[in-house]
């Protein structure tokens, strides 16, 4: 469900062109959102591990935080939370960070070198990677997600530092319930998501085309045309296209 309340500002903060520390990087097991017909009821979960080989992540986070963000199949972001430093309890040894505040919480600590299912299929980053490790779980409830339907592959995204860690998981499936009122995506590690192409189409000749609408692969369109002069039609007629665009239908 869309939220009143926008948290776009952060969403931009991820889209810039913030890298990591040499070696680091984020790999996820699982995302799991539950899209619930009531406000303020969805949840979503994740799992997996970084790659650290300076180990510098869980003492960057008792300094300055940890910001978590779960992004659409449109890096569009579906959540973003924000965790202060006095948010997060990192012990003397520096070896874990917890954070949490109210709905959320987030638990990266040090573990051995990860087991990774290795399929044909699965695009991995870190399999042949050396050096430090952290496991990483996070829990959030109580929110309103700012897109719906939630759109799968889905990505999630941690600023640490400065830095911003990523991974997309493409292999996604819906999980059937009964009761009908709620949507639950789950999400493990796939083949890379294809990048769409768009050819341009010149046979329906030039339009002054306005509120367009389209569909994710470009095939299906809908657009008003408001060109009184070069088209015998009135103004705001809604017209449609189901071959992206060589033809239109009014």
């Amino acid at each position: 469900m869309r939220s009143a309340l926008s948290l776009l500002v952060l969403g931009v903060t991820f889209g810039s062109t913030l890298v990591p520390t040499a070696g680091q990087d984020l790999n996820l097991k699982s995302i799991r959102t539950v899209d619930r017909s009531v406000t303020n009821k969805d949840t979503w979960k994740m799992k997996g591990n970084i790659n650290d080989p300076s180990l510098t992540i869980v003492p960057a986070i008792g300094q300055t935080g940890l910001t978590v963000e779960l992004q659409d199949a449109a890096t569009d972001p579906l959540n973003t939370v924000a965790f202060a430093a006095s948010d997060c309890r990192v012990p003397a040894h520096g070896r874990r960070a917890t954070c949490k505040i109210r709905g959320a919480r987030v638990s990266i600590k040090t573990s051995r070198r990860p087991k990774v299912k290795t399929p044909k299929t699965v695009h991995a980053k870190s399999y042949n990677s050396t050096g430090g490790y952290y496991s990483v779980t996070g829990t959030f409830r109580g929110l309103t997600f700012l897109e719906n339907p939630v759109v799968s592959p889905l990505t999630a995204a941690l600023r640490i530092n400065g830095s911003v860690l990523s991974d997309t998981l493409t292999s996604c499936y819906d999980l059937a319930r009964k009761s009908g009122r709620n949507t639950i995506s789950h999400c493990e590690p796939g083949p890379p998501a294809p990048t769409p192409t768009w050819t341009e189409q010149t046979t329906a000749g030039a339009r002054r085309w306005s509120s367009i609408a389209s569909s994710s692969d470009g095939t299906n369109l809908a657009a008003v045309n408001r060109d009184r002069l070069n088209f015998p039609i009135q103004d705001g007629n809604i017209w449609t296209s189901t071959d992206a665009g060589a033809t239109w239908t009014a």
